[in-house]
């Protein structure tokens, strides 16, 4: 092997690693984001649980943001929990940092 093949192999394990660590991130933000929105809804137990679950499902079959931010704001509304756009923005946010903290240690 040269080491441009080396150096090659090296950005590949790089790019395959870090996607996996975004994953993981972003499926643990997803499951804390869950319970925070089912301690909002007043759901605990394994129904909290179950909702956090929910949501990281959604995401992997959607990969959007979006229409994840969307399906919180209507389980809200219908369980008559009204949280403004930008708190829910910034409790997403917030999670996702406390998630890549949690993945990094």
């Amino acid at each position: 092997m040269t080491t441009f093949d080396d150096k090659e192999k090296a950005a590949e394990n790089k790019y395959a690693h870090d996607r996996e660590i975004d994953f993981k991130v972003l499926a643990r933000a997803h499951k804390l984001l869950g319970l925070w929105v089912a301690g909002k809804m007043r759901l605990a137990g394994a129904q909290a649980e179950e909702y956090a679950k929910s949501l990281v499902m959604a995401d992997l079959a959607k990969a959007n943001q979006q229409h994840l931010f969307h399906k919180i704001k209507t389980d809200l509304l219908a369980h008559d929990v009204h949280i403004t756009d930008h708190d829910l923005r910034m409790e997403m946010h917030q999670l996702e940092q406390k998630a890549r903290e949690q993945v990094a240690g």
